[in-house]
């Protein structure tokens, strides 16, 4: 009979595995992860009661300590939103109130749980370390080659897997068309999700680490350079569906974050290719002519291509200039939402009463102002279209500043991370930059309110934790466990 120390670790390879396989189908099914997740939590607690081995380093006590401090911030955050909801149940009635938070925002809080569980399984062993990078690449490329065949398709992917037919209803609508080319209909890439916002949010968080993952492919063999081509090809292929996909506010975030990127890459360059370039650009310059001749000519060719896109950006804009867009909502929403928290400075509205809170308040504006009754009733009420603002309206201003806590505590180690050079914390600068854009993003739509997100954020931010982590430890000839 095999030790309980081997099977425990043996059990804890094989939550490794479920987790890989859970982010896997963050690309495909919501339904799926969160099984799959369920699967996980309950092998890793299994596994951690069956571990003979309980001197300090698996105490609980240190289990707590050893928490990275950004999730340290989601568990104040977290903490603030179930208090604030809790005191608003004792004052109103708690068994709805309960119910409503745990279908809203208090399902954040498993999925945080999840991500700290894989941080935990990646520095046990190298192993578990590989099987979950196989699951963060296995989630990258299911996520952009479904954003390319969604393109082709006006049914949603989604709605096809589930056996919904080709009948179109309420419940199973076509795709939002992007254009005509050469007489064959493109549609906007969505994937298998059901909306394009939670696809651009998924994809911002992973495209930057696509991207910067080139760097890392290397040309010194056969096998290199075709794994370069091959990431070349993928970052390629999700630039064109973010840019078709057509959500600004992602697009906008991934914009804001490339010159930090950059900025990454650039410091793994070596000082020899740097000495290069500048040599290059000094002496080379009908060569340097002739590329910019060659960049100009492919620049034509994608516009030409993504003519579509053009034009819808186009219709977009006049749209703004003749005062009919969506944009026009969201000051309605931001104004509610600091009225909400003028009122509510301390405890917020609690968790899941957001659409209730902001329609009364529209109500008690438009007795003083019925001549926005038209805007008012086709804004939105779920959500705040801004994660601050949103937070800040169900939890109070504590859990606004903890999530400028967390967003400045992830943007500090991503800079950090891309200051050392080394190849571990270039990985998690890469990480790191995905939920930049993802902040930036946030700032005109809710992303952090967006289950199918949110997992993908805290998992991101699970690997880039435990990478850094893993370097610390072994930088001081220390076993991670």
């Amino acid at each position: 009979m095999a030790p309980a120390g081997n099977q425990s670790d043996t059990i804890f390879s094989i939550a490794s595995g479920v987790a890989a396989l859970s982010m896997l189908a963050m690309a495909i099914s919501i339904s799926a992860t969160h099984i799959l997740i369920g699967i996980t939590l309950l092998l890793w607690i299994y596994a951690w009661i069956r571990n003979p081995r309980q001197p300090d380093s698996y105490a609980l006590r240190s289990i707590v300590q050893k928490i990275p401090p950004v999730f340290r911030m989601g568990l104040l955050l977290y903490g603030i939103i179930i208090l604030s909801t809790a005191i608003q149940a004792l004052l109103h009635d708690p068994l709805a109130a309960v119910r409503n938070a745990v279908s809203n925002e208090w399902s954040d809080f498993a999925l945080m749980a999840y991500g700290w569980i894989v941080y935990d399984l990646t520095r046990r062993k190298e192993r578990n370390r590989q099987l979950l990078m196989f699951g963060l690449w296995a989630l990258i490329i299911a996520l952009i080659l479904s954003g390319l065949m969604a393109m082709f398709f006006e049914h949603r992917l989604g709605q096809i897997i589930r056996g919904a037919g080709d009948f179109m209803s309420a419940g199973n609508r076509p795709q939002h068309p992007l254009g005509l080319l050469g007489g064959l209909q493109f549609y906007r890439p969505i994937g298998f999700m059901n909306t394009r916002l939670t696809y651009a949010g998924l994809l911002i968080l992973i495209l930057p680490f696509t991207v910067g993952a080139i760097r890392l492919a290397g040309w010194d063999t056969n096998r290199a350079r075709l794994r370069a081509v091959a990431l070349i090809a993928l970052s390629l292929a999700g630039v064109l569906v973010l840019l078709a996909n057509g959500s600004r506010s992602a697009q906008l975030g991934f914009l804001f974050s490339l010159p930090v990127l950059t900025w990454i890459v650039f410091r793994q360059v070596s000082g020899r290719l740097r000495l290069w370039i500048s040599t290059m650009f000094r002496q080379r310059s009908r060569l340097l002519w002739t590329m910019s001749l060659c960049c100009l000519l492919v620049c034509a060719v994608l516009i030409w291509v993504l003519f579509p896109v053009v034009q819808e950006i186009n219709v977009q804009l006049q749209a703004i200039l003749v005062q009919r867009h969506t944009d026009y909502f969201r000051p309605i929403l931001w104004t509610g939402s600091l009225r909400l928290i003028e009122a509510h400075p301390i405890l917020g509205v609690g968790a899941g009463n957001f659409k209730a809170a902001t329609l009364a308040w529209r109500d008690q504006y438009l007795l003083a102002h019925p001549d926005l009754l038209y805007f008012f009733k086709n804004t939105p009420d779920g959500h705040a279209h801004n994660d601050v603002l949103h937070l800040s309206v169900i939890g109070g201003i504590p859990a606004g500043l903890s999530f400028l806590g967390l967003v400045y505590l992830i943007i500090q180690r991503m800079l950090l991370s891309a200051h050392t050079g080394r190849p571990s914390d270039y990985r998690t600068a890469l990480l790191l930059c995905g939920c930049l854009a993802f902040f930036i993003a946030g700032i005109a739509q809710c992303y952090f309110q967006d289950d199918e997100v949110v997992v993908v954020f805290w998992t991101v931010i699970a690997l880039a934790s435990a990478w850094q982590s893993n370097h610390r430890n072994n930088s001081h000839s220390d076993p991670v466990r």
